[in-house]
């Protein structure tokens, strides 16, 4: 009887300490309960993670929007709603945020614009925008995963490559991935604003190809100037490029003596040659296409044998070959031909400041009646010394 008695206190002893270890271990640890929500429609939310923004261990939200999740009795931190189709929500924890019945968690659709989430965020939340694209190709990215640092994703880019995404202020960078791509990983500023554009988040293909990498890999290319034959010449131009962003060219121009007239302005017929010395800055020559300006310097030896007409003055009469010397500043477009692998189109726009010297006029100073110039326009019209120029060349890389 005495040893049964014994067995009984020994049991409840047991029972009394897996009590208290229970009632220990659940006084570490709080529950979260919710469900999460279509804001606009109320319907129930399956497949969002729900985690901590500090944890890579999430939960996935059943059929009927519901979600548990355990955390740390001192947690007071955020917890991260991220779905696919959703902006994604970051709700600060807070005293009385842990109930006993589950708590009705709002996500807002992608369909909403900007605006309506930027200004309904929580103070403690910033909002990131931005557009995921593939420089090579030229081409937005659609279905980039974009994550915390700890891996918790929280948002996808849509069709045109734009996402939006929800972060917790300390948040110091973000992850996007794609599978195939390498992934790239962008910092954020230190005291950014709320609200934070990062432009265009660039990723490198994982296999590249020789049309993906053409364009950035070949240091040299020469091009016809086609609209050239207007004035009569041909135009060979030859760039060497440094670095993405620029390039040294050196342009050379033949002048056969013979020009297309135009209507207004009569042809005129001279031959020579014209050199220049040009430096492009591009805003990128990674990409198949994009903008470039441009600044050069230019010489030139002509012969105007049919310009000038009249009588010698004193037996002497006015050379008709020139030096000449000038100046040019512009932009251009470029893009790589897609059926062509090393082809491309260059189109210029520009000012230059290209005269002929006026050598002439110690001869004729003293008898302005037997001394005129003709064609005169032709020459800053579309000739030589055009002052609004225009170049549309084809050339290739090498």
């Amino acid at each position: 009887m005495k040893l049964f008695k014994n067995l009984n206190v020994k049991r409840y002893f047991i029972f009394v300490f897996i009590l208290l270890s229970v009632f220990s271990a659940r006084s570490q640890v709080k529950t979260l309960r919710g469900i999460v929500l279509n804001e606009i429609n109320m319907e129930r939310v399956e497949g969002a993670k729900v985690g901590p923004s500090i944890s890579e261990s999430f939960e996935i939200t059943d059929k009927k929007g519901k979600f548990r999740i355990r955390l740390p009795n001192d947690y007071y931190d955020t917890i991260v709603i991220a779905h696919p189709a959703y902006y994604s929500q970051i709700i600060k924890v807070k005293k009385g945020l842990i109930k006993p019945k589950p708590i009705k968690f709002f996500v807002k659709p992608l369909s909403m614009k900007i605006d309506s989430l930027f200004y309904e965020a929580f103070d403690e939340n910033k909002l990131i925008t931005g557009r995921a694209s593939d420089p090579f190709a030229t081409i937005d990215l659609t279905g980039v995963s974009i994550s915390l640092p700890n891996g918790l994703v929280i948002g996808e880019s849509g069709n045109s490559g734009r996402f939006w995404v929800a972060v917790p202020d300390e948040t110091d960078s973000l992850i996007f991935t794609h599978m195939d791509y390498f992934a790239t990983s962008i910092k954020l500023k230190d005291g950014s604003d709320e609200y934070l554009n990062l432009g265009f988040v660039e990723l490198r293909k994982r296999k590249m190809t020789l049309e993906d990498t053409v364009w950035s890999n070949y240091r040299n290319s020469l091009s016809v100037a086609v609209n050239e034959i207007v004035n009569g010449g041909i135009a060979l131009r030859y760039q060497r490029y440094f670095g993405n962003n620029q390039s040294l060219g050196l342009y050379a121009t033949y002048y056969l003596g013979f020009g297309i007239e135009l209507i207004g302005v009569q042809k005129m017929s001279f031959d020579g040659y014209k050199v220049s010395l040009a430096y492009r800055r591009f805003t990128d020559r990674k990409l198949k296409k994009g903008l470039y300006g441009e600044a050069r310097i230019s010489g030139g030896y002509f012969n105007f044998g049919d310009l000038y007409s009249g009588s010698a003055f004193d037996g002497v009469s006015p050379p008709d070959e020139f030096l000449n010397m000038g100046i040019g500043i512009g932009g251009g477009f470029f893009t790589k031909l897609a059926k062509l692998k090393r082809g491309f189109l260059n189109f210029y726009l520009g000012l230059q400041y290209f005269p002929i010297y006026h050598q002439e006029k110690s001869f004729w100073e003293h008898d302005e009646k037997h001394a005129s110039v003709s064609n005169y326009g032709y020459w800053y019209s579309h000739g030589p010394g055009s002052i609004v120029e225009i170049k549309i060349a084809f050339g290739g890389l090498f």
